[in-house]
């Protein structure tokens, strides 16, 4: 039975780390000749490809490893979830207003699928919670995908998925970007202790944050180029 499980936990490490290819082709109409591209989170380019005339495009095949990429239309980008295999974009494109975009997808029903475990938006930012059942239905790396495209912006809400990913799993773009958030929120978020900022006074005198410790104090950022602000 050891041998088994054993067995079945080298395969899963072997599939996980292996590359598919990927390609995405299809036909879009846009008001002016533009660019689809896929991107890593990275903002790395894998591919691109020119849309103009008739719209028509083929890109790769270009090898990834399955996780969360950006499919990029002019200056729109959104993610997707892909595991490889054949996509194509059929449609029509309008980088001025994107509300009027009329674009169909096939391909996609992995990454479909994760959506329908997104927090309803109808509920507030900060009280937006994953499923708690979505570790048990879905693999780490889904699971942070579902984090990603939630957005999810609360440390209680981004900290449980980062303990589920193993070592190598918080080396890959998705991992790397579910420490970073986790990081963010844990230095910037509601809570937070303030950092040791130090200014100067009305009469010029260094002041800093922790010689007011134990004080109300409101903190103004403002910018140089804003004429209301400097008027203030």
């Amino acid at each position: 039975m050891k041998s088994i499980v054993l067995l079945v936990i080298c395969l899963l490490s072997v599939f996980s780390g292996m590359a598919f290819e990927l390609r995405i082709s299809g036909k879009i109409r846009s008001l002016k000749p533009t660019e689809i591209a896929v991107e890593t989170l990275r903002g790395e380019c894998l591919m691109k490809a020119s849309l103009e005339g008739r719209g028509e495009f083929a890109m790769g095949p270009v090898e990834i490893s399955t996780g969360v990429y950006i499919l990029r239309i002019g200056n729109f980008r959104r993610a997707y979830y892909l595991e490889g295999g054949n996509v194509t974009v059929k449609g029509f494109f309008d980088e001025q207003d994107v509300t009027k975009n009329q674009l169909v997808y096939t391909g996609l029903e992995l990454h479909e699928s994760l959506l329908s475990w997104i927090p309803s938006a109808k509920m507030g930012a900060q009280y937006r919670r994953l499923d708690p059942n979505i570790s048990k239905e879905l693999s780490p790396l889904k699971c942070a995908t579902v984090a990603y495209l939630a957005d999810l912006r609360e440390p209680e809400q981004v900290t449980p998925v980062l303990e589920l990913l193993s070592k190598r799993e918080r080396k890959t773009e998705i991992g790397r970007w579910l420490l970073h958030r986790v990081d963010s929120l844990s230095a910037f978020g509601p809570g937070a202790l303030v950092p040791d900022l130090k200014f100067k006074d009305m009469e010029g005198k260094i002041v800093s944050l922790r010689d007011l410790k134990g004080k109300y104090l409101l903190v103004d950022f403002w910018a140089s180029w804003c004429g209301p602000c400097r008027q203030e």
